[in-house]
């Protein structure tokens, strides 16, 4: 869809950064995001953590695979 081709238009160079604040984002918001998953998945403390840490790890491995496979 409109999306996909939106994401791809400005290939790996663009897409890193995109990512890597996404990164950002999510360990700006980690006590939320952990209270979140608290509430409404029934989450721990670490669990929560560890979750949105891996999403972050996430975010920023895919953003040097974006740089590295598709142009940076």
């Amino acid at each position: 869809g409109e999306a996909q081709v939106a994401w791809d238009r400005p290939g790996g160079a663009g897409r890193a950064p995109v990512l890597r604040a996404m990164a950002d984002a999510l360990e700006a918001e980690l006590d939320r995001l952990v209270a979140l998953l608290s509430r409404e998945a029934g989450k721990t403390l670490n669990d929560g953590v560890a979750e949105v840490r891996e999403a972050a790890d996430f975010c920023r491995y895919y953003a040097l695979l974006a740089e590295r496979d598709f142009g940076g």
